[in-house]
């Protein structure tokens, strides 16, 4: 015979199925495979004279293995061989071809002796190129197995089927080199998990065929012999702790009494699991790190499967070889990989070709864009708003202000062998795309990394070439990784504009639908990186500078996400190459096995270039003293070019003296801190200013611009009456440079900010005891004091004739206020922040919250930023809004944080609580607990917050849903019973007028869940314990429809509150209470006896009814238990509770409400169905069983 295929004539039928025809999930009996309904004639045996050779195109089903061995089970489960196809160019993979039942599947391995998630991505991406038919997709071979899991009893030769793949080893490590996951689980395409459930629903009433295909497999196949269940060698699983010694070739000399008693089987039959499959790059062989991965429900380790379920969507199934631990079970390599094969055929044999017609695989969690329509004008405008607001003003900035390299400097880089094996095509599968330039601070590693940019545009074709240089003194998006992936986002879509589409997406269109740019999450630019990347059809070059000058865990992230962006390139082809520069601390690294380093401190070249800049820019002549120097200064640098940079400019300033240049540059300190130290050591007359610029520069809220910056020291001096026009932007640049004495800069281009020349400065100013040594005056808290300086300099201008200028100017928008008065802004808005930085560090100022000048602050910041308050506001209010704990721990009277006047929220507690003033919530509500007696609180409440404290309060995102309620209204929302007493202690329950009520408090405090703050509330007799809300629901119906016993408990013990309620819809809180399933809510309701367990609401439906809608058979067990319960009491469509136990496929309902003896399975529902006709229709076996034996019963 030719070619066999499966056919229904092959399959046994069962009662009452459907013959429609159906796809994935649908139909599965008419394609059901039985081995004993096979001709033996089938499979590779006949291949010799029944090869059938088709096309690329003719192949759905793509099948990959990791092992040679895993291939040859593979291929053993074929029906019928194909002949093989020729190699396409590019592709590298070996292939085998046949068909399984109707399906034509080609089989692939990865190459021998390469392993791991990155390569498994080249072989699927050769696969994807080759077979563009490709729509199943299965990734299916060994792995270890993970036995310690409650209820779950794995056994070597098991399988086990991934519901979904878990990256394990991509995250990051925090302090104490402690490793966390940041991966999350990753699905198969639904399709394929819909196939899978189908068979396990067929499993559930018939056996499964695995060992059937096995019988088939070992008699057709005479090489498969030795696949078979290894019986000789024992299936051993030892104690978590105890290793297996290495010397030992097997475990028979292994201590057995350290085995772990395991119940024998009745069937040497392999069982089927489903869950999640961990996958990395590392072979896992230790007990203990296994039985850690147990406990978040990893039920397999592998090595390939990361590396293809993003982008490659497949089903991974894995056949159980090991158990993960150090001890020998090579023997169930064979037979694993053979009960693997054998579940992926009866998988197959359950899919029917026909749906191949209406099936898509989902390639990525955002649209395909390869072939887009014409946008519309409307949606290409939103397109390029959205495109448009990812740019930043500083995205360039850092960049664009690095001097570029001295000529014939920096050309050795490209002669490196780790640069020409990092630009080398052939290598990208070794380093995996990644060089690391590391050096010492101050040795130029920006100023080779912008060399290596501006190489790669003059020699560039068809790639992109991207960048960021992280800057530690920028902007916030200069420094952290949210600025890195907008930039590099933003890059990409320039670089191909139609790229651009992948912005389509309805889930990102809530971000072009405001006026104000998009405030994208880091996960989601991440997400919109990848998409970019997996559709580029060029190469790519990343350059990112200065890793160092970002905090660490944010580095840590993204160098993980760079790792899996770069397995994501390789698997579409892409070429992407990432340089990153960084000190060689704080400790950060690629994952092992990738990645090439380059160390500036080995590299003679290095001082070349150092030696090359001396030559170039010290201009002294070229005697035989002047190259003597040259070559001193070239020494001395010991590879720093930063410390050559300030001698240079210090020994030119000398430069027609030529016989002091000597002794000057010996007098010069042979470290860049020393020289820092020497720098800032000699008088100048200007000290003071020095000082206030450094400390403006180390401590400023945010970078000041060179104008803000300038008046803020002009400030200080007398009879100081200068007005913006009256100074040139390089006056100011001039002035600031001589100020700092050459040490700092200005930056940017839209808006320029004074800054270090590097960071390295910074770093020097803030080593311990180096601001005293260098100004004494500071004392010994030196930071302290610097913000308390800097808070006078703001106090001060905010008193002169500066705000009052402002104030009488007229400006069409609030943002050109501070034009008028360029330090103002910063004053007005910064001015608390340094005294509470003062204060944290010790500096208490009692006499400056009395004399803060609140009225002013009012009216300089509504002028500037729009926002109005009061004209009597109270100093205390703007402390509580502004978040300044330890300012306010000055103030004594602590009671009048809850005092109601005209400020925007009432009282300082509530504008606290609105804007999320964490720390000085957790102040107060410490305050109040030490001054309130301890009986004024339910013993409870006050024992429970005492011990636990604000943090669980505060995690939420807090938001009052009305702005006209009582203060007592309010804080009952919020839940914290502290608060809550001292605002009744004070006896001051309205916010703005006697007009409002706290009748809605006790609602508030249930729907929010706070037992305790409803302990207080029902404790001193505030809010109405009936209240109702729109929908006509009390507080007991809200705890009910949460299950909330603890909130229902208080509620019914007073005896007021109304159990049988109804609400607007009819519903009860026994009735709501049964919806959700909650029976020990349930058991209390019916336990006061005055409930009516028959209510029927607007539906019709009764407590049983929705008890069986929720599932929950003990909820069902408790109603029929009362014998009160009319158990077929029908709604308004005339459905009985059992008619809902068979469309939720409830067997134990079922039995049940069959067990009453009062219910009708034959009664029909409005549209003429009974409940059997259900159950026959959704072929629930089970419940077609109870059913019809109910009804022989009843006739």
């Amino acid at each position: 015979m030719n070619n066999v295929y499966i056919t229904t004539e092959a399959c046994r039928k069962r009662p009452r199925e459907r013959d429609d025809d159906a796809g994935f999930g649908q139909g599965r009996n008419k394609s059901r495979y039985r081995v004993d309904d096979i001709p033996n004639t089938i499979g590779p045996s006949s291949t010799s004279s029944s090869q059938r050779k088709l096309t690329y195109t003719d192949y759905t089903v793509a099948w990959i293995c990791a092992l040679p061995k895993e291939r040859a089970a593979a291929t053993a489960m074929l029906d019928c061989r194909h002949e093989s196809l020729p190699r396409l160019p590019g592709d590298t993979n070996s292939y085998s071809f046949g068909n399984i039942g109707q399906h034509n599947t080609v089989i692939t391995c990865l190459p021998s002796g390469f392993h791991g998630t990155v390569n498994a991505a080249v072989v699927a991406t050769n696969l994807a190129r080759s077979f563009p038919q490709i729509v199943i997709r299965l990734m299916v071979g060994i792995g270890g197995g993970v036995p310690n899991i409650p209820n779950i009893d794995i056994r070597l030769g098991d399988i086990v089927v991934g519901h979904n793949v878990l990256q394990y080893d991509l995250g990051k490590t925090t302090h104490g080199g402690v490793f966390h996951c940041t991966s999350s689980p990753v699905k198969p395409p639904p399709e394929m998990l819909t196939a899978v459930s189908d068979l396990r629903a067929c499993h559930e009433y018939e056996q499964s065929q695995i060992p059937a295909i096995l019988r088939d497999v070992y008699s057709r196949v005479p090489g498969m012999k030795h696949y078979e269940n290894p019986v000789h060698c024992p299936d051993r699983l030892f104690d978590s702790t105890y290793e297996h010694v290495p010397s030992r070739e097997n475990c028979d000399q292994c201590d057995q009494s350290r085995l772990v008693q395991r119940l024998p089987r009745a069937s040497r039959a392999p069982q089927i699991h489903y869950g999640t499959i961990a996958s990395g790059n590392r072979v896992i062989k230790h007990a203990e790190s296994r039985d850690t991965w147990a406990k978040k429900g990893c039920l397999c380790f592998e090595m390939e499967a990361a590396g293809l379920i993003d982008h490659f969507p497949c089903l991974v199934i894995r056949g159980v070889c090991d158990y993960c631990d150090s001890h020998k079970s090579k023997e169930w390599q064979e037979y694993a990989a053979t009960t693997a094969a054998a579940y992926a055929k009866e998988l197959l044999l359950t899919i029917r070709p026909a749906s191949y017609r209406s099936l898509e695989f989902s390639t990525s969690t955002l649209i395909q864009m390869d072939r887009e329509p014409n946008l519309d004008e409307k949606l290409r405008e939103k397109l390029e708003k959205l495109y448009d607001s990812l740019q930043f003003d500083q995205m360039d900035d850092r960049r664009q202000h690095i001097k570029r390299a001295q000529l014939k400097t920096c050309n050795w880089l490209l002669g490196t062998k780790e640069y020409s094996d990092w630009m080398e095509p052939g290598k990208i599968r070794q380093h995996g795309g990644f060089l690391w330039i590391k050096g010492k601070p101050g040795s130029g590693k920006s100023t080779m990394m912008k060399f290596l940019l501006e190489s790669s545009w003059n020699k560039k074709r068809d790639q992109a070439i991207l960048s960021f240089f992280f800057h530690a003194r920028g902007h916030d998006l200069e420094k952290s990784t949210a600025g890195l992936y907008r930039s590099i986002l933003f890059q990409i879509l320039e670089h191909d504009p139609k790229l651009k589409l992948i912005l389509k997406p309805k889930r990102h269109i809530r971000y072009i639908s405001h006026e104000s740019p998009p405030e994208c999450t880091n996960e989601l630019l991440k997400e919109l990186i990848e998409a970019a990347v997996e559709r580029l059809t060029s190469s790519v070059v990343c350059f990112i500078d200065a890793l160092d000058e970002c905090k660490d865990d944010e580095v840590r992230d993204m160098v993980a996400f760079f790792e899996r962006l770069g397995e994501l390139a390789i698997t579409n082809g892409v070429g992407l190459l990432i340089c990153f520069s960084s000190r060689h601390y704080p400790h950060i690294a690629l994952r092992e096995g990738i990645g090439l380093q380059l160390n500036l401190d080995e590299q003679e070249d290095h001082e070349t270039d150092i030696a090359e800049y001396v030559n170039c820019e010290l201009r002294i002549g070229h005697s035989k003293l002047a190259q003597d120097i040259k070559n001193e200064v070239r020494e001395k640098a010991s590879g720093v070019f930063m410390w050559t940079v300030l001698v240079v400019s210090i020994l030119n300033r000398e430069r027609g003296r030529m016989h002091v240049l000597r002794q000057k540059l010996r007098e010069i300190p042979q470290s860049l801190n020393d020289l820092f130290f020497d720098l800032l050591s000699r008088g100048s007359g200007n000290e003071d200013e020095t000082l206030l610029c450094f400390q403006f520069i180390l401590f400023a809220q945010r970078p000041l611009t060179p104008q803000e910056l300038h008046f803020a020291i002009l400030s200080q001096a007398k009879d100081n009456n200068l007005e913006p026009k009256d100074l040139s932007d390089e006056e100011s640049r001039i002035f600031l440079i001589e100020c700092s004495k050459g040490l700092s800069e200005i930056i940017g281009s839209s808006r320029s900010t004074v800054q270090f020349i590097h960071e390295s400065v910074k770093d020097f100013l803030l080593q311990e005891d180096r601001l005293y040594n260098l100004w004494p005056k500071l004392g010994s808290n030196p930071i302290g004091n610097s913000h308390l300086r800097l808070r006078d300099v703001c106090l001060k201008y905010m008193s002169s004739n500066s705000g009052e200028y402002m104030m009488s100017q007229r400006t069409k928008h609030p943002q050109e206020a501070g034009s008028i008065s360029p330090f103002l802004e910063y004053a007005t808005t910064n001015v608390l922040f340094h005294a509470e930085k003062a204060a944290s560090l010790g500096i208490q100022q009692p006499e400056f919250i009395s004399i803060f000048p609140s009225r002013q602050w009012s009216r300089f910041h509504k002028r500037i930023y729009g926002k109005s308050y009061p004209d009597d506001t109270r100093s205390l209010y703007i402390l509580f809004e502004k978040d300044t704990p330890n300012l306010f721990a000055s103030y004594l009277s602590i009671m009048d944080c809850i005092e109601i006047r005209s400020e925007p929220w009432g009282c300082p507690l509530l504008a606290a609580i609105i804007y999320g003033s964490r720390n000085i919530l957790q102040d107060v509500r410490n305050r109040f607990i030490a001054s309130i007696p301890s009986e004024c609180f339910p013993e409870t409440s006050f024992s429970y917050f005492k011990e636990t404290g604000l943090t669980a309060m505060l995690e939420y995102n807090f938001g009052f849903s009305s702005l006209r309620r009582s203060l007592i209204s309010y804080l009952a929302e919020y839940g914290d019973p502290v608060f809550l007493v001292a605002a009744i202690q004070q006896d001051n329950e309205d916010l703005i007028s006697q007009n409002f009520s706290s009748a809605d408090a006790i609602h508030n405090a249930v729907t929010g869940g706070h037992e305790s703050a409803l302990r207080v509330l029902l404790h001193y007799g505030k809010g109405d314990i009936n209240f109702l809300n729109a929908i006509g629901q009390n507080p007991l119906s809200l705890a009910a429809q949460c299950g909330r016993t603890d909130l229902m408990k208080l509620l019914l013990v007073t005896g007021q509150a109304d159990p049988d309620l109804r609400d607007k819809a009819g519903q009860t809180p026994l009735s709501l209470a049964s919806e959700g399933g909650y029976t020990e809510a349930i058991k209390l309701l019916l336990a006061t006896g005055k409930v009516d367990p028959n209510s029927r609401d607007r539906g019709g439906f009764t407590p049983l009814s929705r008890a069986v809608r929720s599932g929950v058979t003990e909820a069902i067990r408790v109603l029929l238990a009362t014998g009160q319960v009319d158990p077929d009491v029908k709604d308004n469509f005339s459905r009985s509770p059992l008619y809902f136990a068979v469309i939720g496929g409830q067997i134990e309902a079922i039995k049940l409400l069959l067990a009453t003896g009062q219910v009708d399975p034959d009664s029909r529902d409005y549209f003429g169905l009974t409940p059997l006709s259900w159950a026959e229709r959704s072929r629930y076996i089970k419940a077609i069983d109870l059913l019809w034996s109910s009804r022989l019963i009843r006739h």
